[in-house]
């Protein structure tokens, strides 16, 4: 049995261990005080740990159908470096897969109402930039119109498009009226407004879709063509504005509620008359004149 000498050192050995390990575990802890202090003098603040995300591509086969992929589809990626295990994913939300492949890319800038089509260089697979302003071409503003009797004409003809507007435009708006002819967009006869008013007033009784009315289109030697259009085949006659539109809240917008539209064709039968006189030998007076039609 000890002794109380032996025992009294016994807790004097004790204490010096207990000591020793407090001062080791304060020596251990510098580091990180010193690494807080460090990030503190930074302004640096301890993020907590994310789960690691990447964005994924699904292709599918060339004879795919259309699929979806449910929320929590688990997905693998090749082990990493060091390690036999495959790395697994999830999908956050649900996405759906389309067969149909990309086949146009355009540039569109709103408040120039520019455009670029990059689709040819995308499909040849070579790099293309976006919004490059020397390319960048003015957006089409166009409305087709089809019938395949009333815009089927001939020779000289006229065609009447009348526009009931539900909101009239804020400021007049420049239009150019066409028909396909076979080969290309041919203009109808333009009148300008300096040539003559009362012409230019009867061309467009809208006032550049300022207010309901009708675009008196003329053609001498006419001929229209059936062409296709967003996949429908008709005779076709288009309205292009001459103008860009950039984005402008202020500015009102014609609104339609319906189109007529009504073709005359002039078909008239020009004909001359030509007194013919025929003479007997016994009666010199001569007879009625006939009509000779040429």
């Amino acid at each position: 049995m000890a002794t109380a000498r032996q025992r009294r050192r016994c807790r004097t050995l004790l204490d010096h261990c207990r000591y020793l390990y407090s001062i080791i575990q304060r020596l251990n802890q510098a580091p990180e005080k010193t690494s807080s202090a460090f990030s503190t003098c930074w302004d640096w603040r301890w993020s907590p740990r994310k789960q690691l995300a990447t964005p994924i591509v699904f292709q599918l086969a060339a004879d795919g159908a259309d699929a979806q992929a449910p929320a929590n589809t688990q997905l693998a990626a090749p082990p990493p470096p060091g390690s036999k295990d495959q790395l697994i994913f999830e999908t956050e939300r649900a996405s759906g897969l389309a067969a149909a492949q990309l086949k146009q890319v355009v540039s569109l800038w709103p408040g120039r109402d520019q455009y670029l089509d990059h689709s040819n260089s995308f499909i040849a697979g070579q790099p293309f930039q976006l919004f490059r302003k020397p390319l960048l071409l003015d957006t089409p503003h166009v409305i087709y119109l089809a019938h395949d009797r009333i815009l089927a004409f001939a020779g000289k003809a006229s065609v009447e498009v009348e526009f009931e507007l539900t909101q009239a435009s804020a400021r007049q708006l420049g239009i150019l009226w066409q028909y396909w002819d076979g080969k290309v967009w041919r203009g109808f006869k333009s009148v300008r407004a300096a040539c003559s008013e009362k012409e230019f007033a009867h061309a467009d009784s809208t006032v550049g879709f300022t207010r309901s009315g009708k675009f008196s289109l003329e053609a001498d030697c006419a001929e229209t063509a059936k062409t296709e259009v967003n996949g429908t085949k008709a005779f076709w006659v288009r309205g292009q504005l001459t103008e860009i539109l950039p984005p402008d809240s202020s500015q009102a917008l014609p609104l339609v509620e319906s189109v007529r539209l009504l073709t005359v064709i002039d078909q008239s039968l020009r004909a001359g008359l030509t007194p013919v006189i025929n003479k007997e030998k016994d009666d010199p007076s001569p007879h009625p004149a006939s009509p000779n039609i040429r």
